[in-house]
């Protein structure tokens, strides 16, 4: 064993260190953190017994704590003790990712080693904390007491120290007396131990800073840092006492409630904070000794099976050996191919269910070959996955070129999605084969299976979505590739219970959860696609149910005993057509569909019926709203030709109150007909469908009269005002009064128009701005309805002061109504130029009776898709004066500036 302790310089700091092992022939090392007092020899027991345990096949390196050992006059704060640490590190390992490094910290030195876990990452096997001090040093018991005595101690101690010196002058003296402590302690680590306490904790300058160091401990090692933790939970082991008064006991079983999958051990021993090294080394050296000498004193006469037993032991200690040289072995560099490796591992259990699993020590020991040759099924897994995507291919192109037939009469999928299972299964078979009875295994092949199977199931879903997209219109192969999904789904449900189902862990669970949604999500996507394929049939069959509707006259259903049955017969006519499209197609659907599909395809057929219904029949095509804020001019016809979809439709079609009704009632057939006596869709799901409930609202605001229609608009859009805040054109000052008659309770709204300030325009001619004022609400037909000021000539800050009423009448509470404000540019040869609009609510006016305010001026006005249907309706009235006056404002938009 190569073996030395020297005093090294650090960037010029004396540092003490102990190495065991050649760190250059090893491919790991261990690096020892030291707790305070931060003396490396203490530890030096402890890394035999490590070196001893990993039968010289790593490096050992101790670090002592700079200023410690030596002791040095200046005392180094915990910063500058992990900057040394690091920089030590540095300089004897090699500085490579494939050496690797277990760092070890205890006490304070779990600390250092926390902050020292970003600088080593790609470096770290792992990091283990023994009773760690990472948080809230000062409220532990000796914390408290530290922190009252520490101005007492700092200068008792090393004074304390200084009398020992000066009492027992001669060396040879004090080591007999510290041989005497130190006496249980094994004769090879003897001298070392006497060394460190002789020349460095009995040095006044140690006393002192380990001292000063504990204090800053008490300041500093606060709060845990969570961040750093929460990234390396997987490779950090936490050991903690139940008899640390640094520690207490309730931080680890916290610990464990924060990290319930971390690595974290509470010992029941009695050993205390700063005998983890010493009493760890000689429990472990008795335990060793008294396996291999099983004639001691406690021991019985050996029997025939513990001959056995120790024989097992050592021929799979030599084959662990092996595997592990293999395993520092690059996957690439290796010689031996994977296959050779699985089958080594399978003679393995073949010998251990043969030879060791009958002897009686072995009962209920979970056998650890299995983990030996875990990087060796791993890459056997790795390999696997191509191989599987090649097989995934193969089937693939063979089923194209067979254009993608069923497999039987009775199968409705294709051969690909057989042969995708039949890999998949044969791997999971080899896996299962392997009889492992370690859940961290089991759940290590799972979790790498998981993904082969994500990843082999996801391009199959792939390249059957491409597939898609090139074979539109053959609804029989698109029948099949959507059975081929289905299937798909289907055996990963069943794959999912053979590899253990609620029992697999956590992390497979989620990974074939959520690939069981997007396959899931796959099936939903070419269900829209197929029905989209179709559409065009679909408006065809829709086109005819609307030249019958028009056919319907009159503009209401009597209300006799017939009626029900006249509107049940008439929408029977109008629908025939598309009722006999739908049959046609979902006779079709029905036999060449697994059911789940069947019921994606009637969902998707659904929407895409009532969807097409709003917008073919019930309101104007109107291929996008933006348009209408993209007229040049704020004209009655602009506004009606855009809502009325003028531009995409030949002419208006408005419907009667009685078509409604129909139409209404050849709803509730169609919602009859996909809901099948229960065997097609729930009538609960059919009726929330969102594309339902759009076309009934839009068919109730249809039959609704022009005043109810403006009273809904003003109710339900309340950010109309929002441009002007996005970006204002300037601003007005109004003054609005209400006044309620006590004795008709008719409404009386009173606007002053005061001034405009800051006006955003450009003009080449003379510039005369006025304010125009319209009321907006129901049962205003017979009523004034608009006011506009006088022009001010070529002032963007005019003043007006003038006053107007607006008379409401008492049938609608005045927050039905809004006053619309519009500053426009007069002109004697052109149309009004408009600057900027706004709405006044008058439910803000009705809570005090007056109000004013300046109005910012937007370059429109704001609604939402309620409001869009409302002026899409309103839009067809071409005959209402109110409705078409309406429409103006809200469709109305700030000019071109005439430059």
């Amino acid at each position: 064993m190569v073996s030395k302790q020297e005093i090294i310089k650090i960037d010029g700091i004396l540092t003490h260190i102990y190495q065991l092992g050649d760190p250059l022939l090893s491919s790991k090392s261990i690096v020892i953190i030291p707790g305070n007092p931060g003396l490396g020899g203490f530890y030096i027991p402890f890394g035999h017994e490590l070196y001893n345990l990993f039968n010289e096949n790593i490096s050992i390196l101790i670090i002592s704590q700079a200023g410690h050992s030596p002791p040095l006059k200046y005392c180094f704060t915990l910063n500058e003790q992990i900057e040394h640490k690091i920089k030590t590190i540095e300089k004897l390992l090699p500085i490579n990712n494939n050496h690797r490094l277990i760092l070890i910290g205890h006490s304070i030195g779990a600390f250092m080693v926390l902050n020292m876990l970003d600088k080593f990452e790609n470096r770290l096997e792992r990091a283990f904390f023994l009773f760690p001090t990472i948080e809230r040093m000062k409220e532990s018991d000796a914390g408290k007491r530290f922190v009252r005595f520490y101005p007492i101690l700092i200068y008792i101690l090393p004074f304390i120290c200084f009398i020992i010196n000066l009492l027992f002058p001669f060396n040879w003296l004090k080591r007999k007396l510290i041989s005497y402590y130190f006496s249980n302690s094994p004769l090879d680590d003897r001298s070392i131990l006497i060394d460190t306490v002789l020349y460095d904790l009995l040095n006044p300058l140690t006393i002192k800073n380990l001292l000063q160091m504990a204090n800053e401990e008490m300041s500093l090692v606060k709060q845990r840092n969570d961040q750093i933790i929460k990234r390396f939970i997987n490779k950090i082991t936490f050991y903690y006492g139940t008899n640390d008064h640094w520690v207490p006991n309730h931080i680890a079983k916290q610990m464990k409630q924060i990290y319930p999958k971390g690595d974290i051990i509470q010992y029941e021993s009695n050993n205390r904070h700063y005998t983890i090294s010493s009493q760890n080394s000689s429990s472990s050296k008795q335990d060793n000794t008294s396996l291999n000498n099983p004639n001691d004193k406690n021991s019985t006469s050996l029997s025939a099976s513990k001959i056995k037993w120790f024989e097992a032991v050592r021929t799979v200690k030599q084959l662990n050996q092996l595997l592990n040289k293999h395993a520092r072995v690059p996957t690439e560099r290796r010689e031996i191919k994977s296959a050779d490796y699985m089958n080594l591992h399978f003679m393995v259990k073949k010998f251990y269910d043969t030879s060791v699993k009958i002897i009686p020590e072995a009962k209920n020991i979970v056998p650890e070959y299995p983990k030996w040759f875990e990087p060796f099924v791993m890459q056997w897994l790795n390999e696997n996955d191509d191989m599987s995507m090649e097989y995934l291919h193969n089937a693939l192109e063979k089923d194209r070129q067979t254009g993608f037939q069923q497999t039987s009469e009775h199968c409705l999928f294709s051969s690909s999605v057989v042969d995708v299972f039949t890999q998949l299964n044969q791997c999971h078979g080899i896996i299962k084969s392997l009889d492992l009875h370690d859940p961290i295994v089991i759940a290590s092949y799972m979790q790498r299976f998981s993904i082969t199977i994500s990843k082999v199931l996801l391009a199959y879903a792939n390249a059957i979505r491409r597939t898609f997209e090139h074979v539109g219109g053959e609804d029989h192969v698109c029948s099949i590739l959507m059975n081929n999904i289905q299937q798909l789904r289907l055996n990963l449900e069943q794959l999912y219970e053979i590899m253990g189902g609620a029992q697999l862990d956590d992390e497979t669970k989620f990974r074939l959860t959520e690939l069981q949604k997007q396959l899931s999500d796959v099936l939903d996507e070419l269900s829209a696609m197929f029905v989209k394929s179709i559409e065009p049939t679909i408006r065809q069959s829709i086109e005819e149910v609307y030249k019958q509707l028009q056919q319907i006259k009159g503009n209401q259903i009597g209300l006799g005993n017939n009626s029900g049955q006249q509107k049940g017969a008439e929408a029977m006519i109008v629908t025939k057509s598309l009722l006999d499209y739908l049959d046609q197609r979902l006779t079709f659907f029905a036999e060449q569909c697994e059911k789940t599909v069947l019921k994606r395809l009637l969902k998707e057929l659904w929407k895409a019926v009532i969807s097409d219904l709003e917008k073919v029949i019930v309101l104007p095509p109107f291929a996008d709203s933006k348009n209408l804020l993209t007229i040049p001019a704020a004209k009655i016809e602009d506004a009606y030709r855009l809502l009325s979809g003028e531009l995409g439709r030949d002419n208006d079609r408005s419907l009667t109150q009685k078509q409604c009704q129909i139409l209404d009632r050849g709803l509730e057939d169609l919602k009859e007909f996909f809901h099948a006596s229960g065997q097609g869709l729930k009538k609960n799901y059919l009726e929330k469908t969102l594309e339902l409930q759009s076309l009934k609202y839009a068919l109730s605001l249809y039959t609704q009269t022009t005043d109810s229609l403006i009273k809904t608009f003003v109710k339900t859009e309340k950010e109309q005002d929002r441009p002007a805040f996005e970006e204002s054109f300037g601003e007005v000052s109004i003054q609005v009064d209400l006044f309620t008659h006590p004795g008709t309770g008719e409404h009386k709204v009173t606007v002053k128009v005061v001034a405009a300030n800051g006006l955003k325009w450009r003009t080449t001619g003379m510039f005369r701005p006025y304010v125009e004022l319209a009321i907006c609400g129901p049962h205003l037909h017979d009523k004034k309805r608009k006011h506009s000021t006088k022009t001010k000539s070529n002032t963007w800050i005019p003043k007006y002061n003038e006053t107007f009423h607006f008379l409401l009448g008492n049938e609608e509470e005045p927050d039905c109504y809004e006053l619309n404000i519009a500053v426009k540019d007069y002109s004697f040869m052109r149309e009004d130029r408009i600057i900027g609009l706004n709405v006044i609510k008058l439910t803000q006016v009705c809570e005090q009776g007056s109000w004013s305010s300046w109005i910012p001026l937007g370059s429109r006005i704001n609604f939402d898709d309620t409001g869009l249907t409302i002026l899409r309706i309103l839009s067809h009235r071409t005959n209402d004066e109110l409705a078409k006056e309406f429409v103006a404002l809200k469709s109305a938009r700030r000019h071109k500036e005439d430059v």
